[in-house]
């Protein structure tokens, strides 16, 4: 499977230098908010979160990055405008 990472933001590039998860192996970038696929098959968002993009349950935008509620065995993820996209290892998808 090929990984691409998609940059749309400078402020996605600062969160990657700063704040991304050390086994981190997937990154994704919306609009002004990101997330990261970790080695664990679980996902983490930061950013941007007045539309719920982050997907922790909340409307706080974050500064650094915490895990996506409920959401384990990711192989693949997606990042848009204001919304998400994940593909678990059941084939089962999540937005």
């Amino acid at each position: 499977m090929e990984h691409v990472l998609r940059v749309s933001s400078l402020f996605i590039i600062g969160c990657i230098l700063l704040a991304a998860p050390a086994r981190a192996q997937v990154l994704a970038g919306g609009e002004f908010y990101s997330l990261v696929r970790c080695s664990d098959g679980g996902v983490q968002a930061w950013g941007y979160d007045l539309y719920g993009q982050l997907g922790n349950g909340s409307n706080n935008e974050s500064h650094v990055p915490e895990p996506v509620n409920s959401l384990t065995g990711v192989i693949a993820i997606s990042a848009e405008y204001l919304h998400s996209m994940a593909l678990r290892d059941d084939s089962t998808v999540w937005a």
